[in-house]
């Protein structure tokens, strides 16, 4: 019997796995796809990283938290993940979203600087902000590289111990007393403790559960355009970007290869009844409105998709984690609801999965995730 099962080798659960291989424990995985699969909350390449947060204070030290933990998984695995070349906000002084970041920078003193549309485009021009808009520069803000990440934190796990099974589909979970009967398309495995952080999956796996009843599944999609000035969006240039207008969120980050950019906004989020119910094609309206969005304000963007990559993600009502035992069955830890914006925080969930695991609670700042916790 091992101590711990982790079904589910996404964002959280890789890292979680590295933690509890770090402290020696013993410690199973279980992923259905491939590492840094194509299917999981973690695809699309690139994923923002940035403490000016405009989500909630409460989630300023977790993040504080994270921007340590990533480095340590840089140096445990001698990859480069994470390239802090800042991230920006950029949108209308009065829009709710812009006053709440510029909050958070004010009331915990971040490394950040408010920037004025002629200081912002004089330093980064292809932002192209509008004399009605500001930016928000987080120094401490940006990429880190989103399936890199998870194959490097589980393949350390393995290599410290861990043992990984790919390609293993987890069919249910049994509890008791005594621990958890993981039921796989190859066979059972016994543990003491099982961390379900199987994304988009998980409600289908604690069908029933109380704790995850209310979760939504929402279909994520990124589009891929060629630049025209490829050198105006190098990282160094064009810090990852989130601008507030027309009543929504539009995301853009800086080239990865020299070519192209990756952009997508919430008209892009639709609620779907499956984790595998992605499209063949993208939807016509919702392309049409992120291509709308590029014509605006990218002269420099060809306005022409390449490509457009689809995944699920599990949503809650407040948008906020549930992370934590479940009541009642506390030797199952839960890590889901995510909404969009937890990969981040990946290095401090699974370090609290792992405290939850073996300890049965953490110091981490995160009893406002424990599911049962909300207002």
């Amino acid at each position: 019997m091992h101590d711990v099962g982790v079904v589910g080798l996404g964002a959280m659960g890789a890292l979680a796995l590295w933690h509890l291989a770090r402290r020696g424990v013993s410690a199973i995985g279980f992923e259905q796809f491939n590492l840094g699969n194509d299917r999981a909350a973690h695809s699309g390449e690139t994923r923002l990283f940035r403490t000016a947060y405009l989500e909630g204070e409460q989630y300023i030290p977790v993040l504080r938290h994270s921007l340590q933990q990533w480095r340590e998984l840089e140096k445990d695995t001698q990859t480069s993940l994470l390239a802090l070349d800042g991230a920006i906000s950029v949108g209308p002084a009065d829009h709710p979203s812009i006053a709440a970041v510029v909050d958070c920078v004010s009331n915990f003193g971040l490394s950040a600087d408010v920037l004025s549309s002629s200081a912002a485009n004089a330093r980064f021009p292809a932002l192209n902000v509008r004399p009605d808009e500001i930016a928000i520069l987080d120094r401490e803000g940006g990429i880190l590289a989103a399936e890199l990440s998870v194959i490097a934190a589980a393949t350390r796990a393995e290599d410290l111990g861990a043992i990984v099974h790919r390609r293993l589909e987890v069919l249910s979970l049994e509890h008791d007393a005594d621990g958890v009967w993981i039921r796989t398309s190859a066979g059972d495995h016994r543990v003491r403790r099982a961390i379900v952080a199987a994304g988009a999956w998980t409600p289908s796996l604690l069908d029933g559960e109380p704790a995850v009843s209310q979760i939504a599944l929402r279909r994520i999609n990124m589009t891929w355009f060629a630049a025209r000035r490829p050198e105006k969006f190098a990282p160094a240039a064009f810090p990852a970007m989130m601008r507030f207008t027309h009543g929504r969120l539009f995301g853009i980050f800086p080239s990865q290869d020299g070519r192209t950019i990756k952009a997508g906004s919430e008209f892009e989020i639709k609620e779907v009844a499956g984790p595998l119910d992605v499209p063949l094609r993208p939807d016509r309206d919702l392309a049409e409105r992120t291509i709308a969005m590029v014509k605006a304000f990218y002269p420099d963007i060809y306005p022409e998709p390449l490509r457009t990559e689809f995944w699920t993600d599990s949503y809650t009502a407040d948008h906020r984690p549930i992370v934590g035992p479940l009541p009642g069955r506390e030797n199952i830890i839960l890590a889901t609801g995510f909404s969009g914006h937890g990969f981040k925080m990946a290095p401090t969930v699974g370090a609290a999965l792992s405290d939850y695991a073996t300890e049965g609670t953490t110091a981490l700042p995160l009893d406002f995730m424990l599911p049962g916790v909300r207002g």
